[in-house]
């Protein structure tokens, strides 16, 4: 997605920690606030909030429906149906 969307780092998906400050930035939020990862539960809380917004904003921006980034939260199949979205936002070509 980082190459898709211009991004001048997108090496940075392959680093755990660095690839969450890489979806916020791609969501236009600032790379700090993964620094939330820090404070237990409330922080984490937090970051996932800005999580799902950074990744919301990130579908629209590649012309798909915002609410994709919504199927994280769904309990048991949820990590599935969110790496099949990434998967066609990441992959295809509708732009």
């Amino acid at each position: 997605m980082g190459k898709k969307l211009r991004y001048k780092k997108a090496w940075l998906a392959w680093i755990p920690v660095a690839n969450i400050s890489m979806m916020l930035q791609l969501g236009k939020f600032h790379w700090a606030w993964v620094f939330l990862i820090l404070i237990p539960i409330l922080g984490w809380i937090a970051l996932f909030v800005l999580v799902i917004i950074a990744t919301w904003r990130i579908f629209e921006r590649r012309k798909y429906p915002g609410w994709f980034s919504l199927s994280m939260v769904i309990p048991e199949v949820g990590v599935i149906l969110y790496l099949v979205a990434i998967g066609f936002v990441a992959w295809s070509d509708k732009r």
